[in-house]
């Protein structure tokens, strides 16, 4: 688990929830494809790695 799962991720959601890994899967998915990363200069991860 990385730092920003446990930030953007745990600290907003209800761990105890049923939806959980469902909450985790979108999440990744917006993590990788749809978030902007200072690291890669604004691009996403998918936009980096595609490029």
């Amino acid at each position: 688990m990385s730092k920003t799962d446990k930030t953007e991720f745990y600290a907003t959601v209800d761990v105890n929830s049923d939806d959980l890994d469902n909450q985790l899967s979108e999440w990744r998915h917006y993590y990788n494809w749809d978030r902007p990363h200072s690291a890669l200069k604004a691009k996403t991860s998918m936009e980096k790695y595609c490029t």
